[in-house]
């Protein structure tokens, strides 16, 4: 009877006009603001400003390092454009906050030029929660269109606090009230010309503190101050929280904080002037608070995949949405930035929001990627227009749990009589059919929280995965079947339900020639510093050089050295030369072993970049008498393209070196050496590789046949 009178009453409620409406943002959802010039083919003045993204769902958004191209009926139902969201309503905006109802609170900018005509610079809009309408909350500015607009704004316990750029103060606006005026606060008082942007607030066992940015476009002045708040008032004493912050003149237009508050994030963006935008020199930078002060994490978030990779377009977000997956939650799992140059040049060239994990050097080329108006053919309208980005999240109880680091060698191998340890991105090889070893990874999460390893073996060369798993340690004889190739294994943990940064580990399986030396032979191979170089002379080539130690237990005979694996890489394809053939870069340009030269094969063609039949990928020292290596000096030279004179294409190269020595009865024993992500660029490289093992038994140093 009751359920009956509940549905005559909804009917009753319909018919006499009422509606039940569904709210504009769910958990997760991110809303972004950009200029009107984002969306082509239509008039300037009714072009976007705000649009909503359903970024709680990622499930379906395509592998890290690759632009989500959505189809046009997707995108309209993965986002929400309301019609009044465009720069004749509303003008240019920046800042965004939501409150409690899911309203949300957009502030006037100069970022993107002069305010349009007839909007007031102090312009504080509110857009309805269910509806999408707008309103004006409140003009800071009277009306009148100063040169300098508002900064950013944040919601907090009814009421919101906003950045004014036009006299540098922090006002207060009661949302129930918002014809009231409040006095505003004047960071540093009336000595410090430095004006407030980014804002977030700390609350901290009920004693809020606004955090806010004061800039002054040099790297000296930026800092993060804070101050006591209470509703309208501010209170106690005006704190410098963090200096030191900049390394160049950007200002740090937006703050965010992770659950607990013990670590806040910051997001630059790039300008010289509160009325202007560029691109290209903004970071995400992230602290951590240790009781006492905020440490800088040196996460190395690396936002957009343009020129060196600082291409934040000054809005950040935590969201507690895990990336790849359809509304699961974990605390502080995920960082939403926008971004200019996500992907460029295209197609596709992606403008817009980047998702990553928060997690040590994860950034776009890690997470998802959206194009603000899913238009990857062009970049001109989207170039220097975006905005700030904010995440709906409601509240979630999360245990105390984060991500943690991978050690400097958290890679474990223990063998019958010994265990030997790697980093990630180090190697161990062994020849097919004699593969031993168990392999296990260390890895914590932070705090009380379950850890899992996921982890699967990719065929490099078919970029397929031959096999996966969700635990260790892994018995490395399961795959002793595998074809001879290289593998890679890509461990993934997952802390309290998110997943964290992962951790590579090459396999080389090897077949020619079989290892026939006796089994005592011990042949030590030790690699030194690897350096990149690039020649002044743009009708050259650059050199990469590699210098190992050797030691042998018996006598050698000869030895030869072969370019097994060369490749260029780069996130942009058009920045690779083209002269790119495997005969040509890769080849060994040099050798020698204790200052004698190595030769090459009576056969091979010495290295000439012109020549695509010329063959300098294998050397050779025929000394012609037996020799035992004791700390023998081998040194490597081979040939790379030079750096590209365009600043913004950088690349890397991989290399697999084969050691084939002989002893007196002609027995061969290899070895294999990778060297991976080698930077091809002005200055010099560090060392990237590590030894690879060819046995088990060996000493530290050692390879054992």
């Amino acid at each position: 009877m009751k359920k009956i009178k509940y549905i005559i009453l909804l009917c009753s409620l319909f018919l006499s006009g009422y509606k039940i409406k569904a709210q504009l943002l769910n958990a997760g959802d991110a809303i972004m603001s950009m200029s009107g010039n984002v969306w082509n083919g239509a008039p300037p003045n009714q072009t976007y400003v705000l649009e909503i993204f359903r970024t709680s769902n990622t499930s379906a958004a395509p592998p890290p390092s690759a632009v989500w191209v959505m189809t046009t009926p997707f995108y309209n139902s993965y986002s929400y454009k309301h019609p009044s969201w465009i720069r004749d309503t509303m003008g240019n905006v920046f800042g965004l906050t939501i409150d409690n109802n899911r309203n949300i609170y957009a502030t006037a900018t100069g970022f993107y030029g002069t305010q349009v005509a007839g909007k007031s610079t102090g312009s504080v809009w509110r857009i309805d929660g269910m509806t999408g309408a707008v309103s004006l909350l409140k003009d800071l500015h009277s009306g009148g269109q100063n040169a300098k607009c508002l900064g950013n704004i944040k919601f907090f316990n009814g009421f919101l606090y906003v950045s004014n750029l036009a006299d540098g103060k922090i006002y207060v606006i009661n949302v129930s009230s918002p014809a009231t005026n409040y006095t505003p606060f004047d960071p540093g008082g009336t000595t410090d010309t430095r004006t407030p942007h980014g804002l977030a607030i700390r609350n901290v066992a009920g004693s809020p503190r606004l955090f806010f940015s004061v800039n002054a476009f040099t790297a000296a002045t930026t800092e993060i101050h804070s101050i006591g708040i209470s509703g309208s008032s501010f209170t106690g004493v005006e704190t410098t929280e963090i200096t030191g912050l900049s390394i160049n003149s950007d200002p740090v237009t937006d703050i965010a904080f992770n659950q607990d508050f013990s670590r806040i994030i910051l997001a630059e963006k790039t300008t010289s002037s509160w009325t202007s935008t560029f691109a290209h020199a903004s970071r995400v930078l992230e602290y951590k608070f240790n009781g006492s002060s905020w440490i800088n994490q040196s996460m190395n978030y690396q936002v957009g995949t343009y020129g060196i990779k600082n291409n934040c377009a000054g809005g950040l977000s935590f969201s507690k949405h895990i990336l790849f997956k359809d509304k699961q939650v974990a605390c502080d799992t995920t960082i939403w930035a926008t971004s200019d140059a996500i992907f460029y040049p295209g197609p596709p060239s992606c403008y817009g929001i980047t998702g990553f994990q928060h997690a040590v050097g994860a950034g776009s080329q890690t997470g998802v990627n959206i194009d603000a108006d899913n238009n990857y053919n062009e970049f001109g309208a989207d170039k220097y227009k975006l905005g700030d980005v904010e995440v709906l999240d409601t509240t979630i109880n999360c245990a105390s749990c984060a991500c943690g680091t991978w050690g400097t060698s958290p890679v474990n191998i223990t063998f019958p009589t010994v265990s030997k340890i790697y980093p990630c991105g180090g190697s161990y090889s062994a020849p097919q059919g004699n593969l031993t070893g168990i392999l296990d990874v260390s890895y914590a999460c932070v705090g009380s929280c379950t850890r899992e390893m996921n982890w699967q073996l990719l065929n490099i060369t078919t970029n397929s995965v031959v096999a996966s798993g969700n635990t260790t340690p892994i018995d490395l004889s399961k795959f002793n079947n595998l074809p001879c190739a290289q593998y890679r294994f890509v461990f993934t943990p997952v802390c309290g339900g998110a997943e964290c940064r992962p951790c590579e580990f090459n396999l080389v399986i090897t077949c020619d020639p079989p290892v026939c030396c006796d089994r005592t032979t011990i042949i030590g191979i030790t690699p030194q510093a690897a350096t990149y170089t690039s020649n002044p002379n743009p009708n050259l080539w650059g050199v990469y050089s590699q210098a190992f130690t050797l030691n042998s237990n018996i006598q050698i005979s000869e030895f030869r050295v072969n370019v097994e694996h060369f490749e260029l890489n780069s996130t942009d394809p058009d920045c690779i030369p083209c002269r790119n053939n495997p005969k040509t870069w890769g080849s060994l340009v040099g050798g020698s072993y204790n200052g004698n030269g190595l030769v090459y094969p009576s056969s091979s063609l010495p290295f000439n970049q012109w020549y695509l039949y010329s063959n300098g990928r294998e050397m050779d020292y025929k000394p012609g008498f037996l020799f035992t290596m004791v700390n023998g000096q081998l040194r490597l030279n081979i040939a790379m393209p030079n750096v590209s004179p365009v600043d913004c294409c950088r690349l890397t190269a991989n290399v697999c070196l084969k050691f084939t020595f002989k002893d007196k009865d002609c027995k061969e024993c290899t070895y294999i050496y990778c060297n991976s992500n080698i930077l091809l660029s002005k200055m010099i490289a560090p060392p990237n590789g590590n030894p690879v093992d060819v046995d088990p038994r060996v000493e530290v140093g050692s390879i054992t046949f």
